[in-house]
């Protein structure tokens, strides 16, 4: 099996599921939509369940500055490739349950969460994610989240790449009539924005999810 070929699928998210973050610490940073994850996790392995899974481990609250109190988790997530599951892959992940907020203001309060167990569940499954490369290339300061970045030699836009793969995924949900007329009616946009090397990667997933769909 080829070590990287799952890193390689997963490492760029398509600009849309990308979310600024505008608050707090990590201001001006980006966040990856969990549903993203999880979709790839299914193309990759299967549904959940039946070729990934995750076990909750441990839930508890610490207390933390101003009177806050933060909820974490810890979980294990398992992956399937070829019959055999992976050994566990942890996370750890955290939300505040009690929030200090409008601090230095008139209106300063302490918010509790009725949410705070969820989102930190959410939070360790993306700490696991990432450890199989999803998100990868953000992480390693590769692309900013923000523009499009070019690999010159290669003439490969990853970006563009990544976006028009997911568009060939939710044009794989029609016909497989609708499905080929796609092909045809985007070939031309595909290679303009991708570069021609990178439309051919789009077209393997063409044909990938065309030979599915010619199954069914």
């Amino acid at each position: 099996m080829d070590n990287m070929h799952i890193w390689e699928e997963v490492k760029q998210p398509p600009k849309k599921v990308l979310k600024d973050i505008t608050m707090g610490r990590l201001k001006g940073m980006s966040s990856i939509s969990p549903q993203w994850r999880y979709l790839k996790a299914t193309e990759i392995f299967g549904p959940c369940g039946f070729g990934w899974k995750y076990s909750i481990d441990r839930l508890w609250l610490e207390p933390g500055a101003n009177n806050e109190v933060v909820a974490f988790a810890d979980i294990s997530l398992f992956v399937k490739i070829d019959d055999v599951w992976s050994e566990a892959i942890p996370g750890h992940g955290g939300s505040k349950f009690i929030a200090l907020e409008k601090v230095n203001t008139p209106k300063e309060r302490l918010y509790t969460s009725d949410e705070s167990y969820k989102m930190a569940i959410t939070d360790a499954l993306s700490v696991a994610f990432k450890a199989l490369g999803f998100g990868g290339d953000i992480y390693l300061s590769l692309w900013d989240g923000v523009k499009y970045m070019v690999i010159p030699e290669r003439g490969i836009n990853e970006n563009k790449v990544a976006d028009w793969s997911l568009a060939c995924e939710e044009a794989a949900e029609g016909t497989i009539a609708e499905f080929r007329e796609w092909w045809k009616i985007n070939q031309d946009a595909i290679t303009k924005g991708c570069g021609v090397e990178g439309a051919a990667l789009v077209y393997e997933k063409f044909v990938k999810l065309g030979k599915k769909k010619a199954k069914k």
